[in-house]
């Protein structure tokens, strides 16, 4: 990215911030300019387009949207109302995990005073969707069910391994959360509920998905860590 790109009519940009207190004042002050009734505006390339809405959950939405830089699709996240701190803590947390079995985040952006996700689209079925297809079929088998997703777990806990050794839990460990990509590629989403353990880092949001969640995180998430995603896995 080119220097004038990242500079914002003076203002300090997200990727020069070094710390998540000066993420969020960046992310506030491009917010305040782009609804500066004196007209003042947010200098950037106007690089990604947001297009249909694949998901929406309780704290953000997904949608389809396209680079125009560099010609390609990919997925970009916005949060809703109130959660932009969490949203960012997300985008830096992604940032730290680079891993085949983990979803990569391109970049974080504020475009026309909305933060914005910029993350790889992943195409595919959710692991919950390929378990339940599996259980319906025909001639189902429990050994080949096995063989089946057995290395898909393999890869699931690779990732989460590598996110530890990072000091990195996620906190909501499900099917849902794993994407099996169209050529058996293996990927971990949703970093919403991740936390830096490692760093000394409190959970921000006590929850997860009652099927799923650990005993500690029933109780107003107290005591949650690495050994939370154990327990989910």
């Amino acid at each position: 990215m080119l220097e004038e790109d990242r500079n914002w009519s003076g203002t300090s940009s997200l990727s020069d911030a070094t710390s998540h207190e000066d993420l969020l004042q960046a992310l506030g002050t491009c917010i305040r300019q782009s609804n500066d009734s004196t007209g003042s505006k947010i200098e950037i390339p106007d690089d990604f387009e947001p297009l249909t809405v694949l998901w929406e959950g309780g704290q953000g939405i997904v949608r389809l949207g396209f680079q125009k830089s560099l010609n390609r699709e990919v997925a970009l996240k916005s949060p809703k109302s109130g959660t932009a701190d969490a949203f960012i803590r997300e985008g830096e947390i992604l940032g730290l995990l680079e891993h085949p079995n983990i979803v990569p985040a391109y970049q974080l952006v504020v475009q026309n005073g909305q933060p914005m996700l910029a993350m790889k689209l992943l195409k595919g079925k959710g692991w919950n969707e390929v378990l339940r297809e599996d259980r319906r079929s025909e001639g189902f088998e429990l050994g080949g069910h096995l063989a089946r997703h057995l290395p898909i777990l393999m890869s699931l806990c690779n990732a989460v391994s590598f996110a530890h050794s990072r000091g990195i839990a996620h906190c909501d460990l499900k099917p849902a959360n794993v994407k099996l990509g169209e050529f058996e590629e293996v990927s971990l989403l949703d970093w919403g509920l991740a936390f830096n353990f490692g760093e000394g880092e409190k959970p921000h949001v006590p929850g997860g998905t009652h099927e799923y969640m650990a005993p500690e995180q029933r109780v107003h998430g107290q005591n949650v860590g690495a050994h939370t995603d154990v327990y989910q896995l």
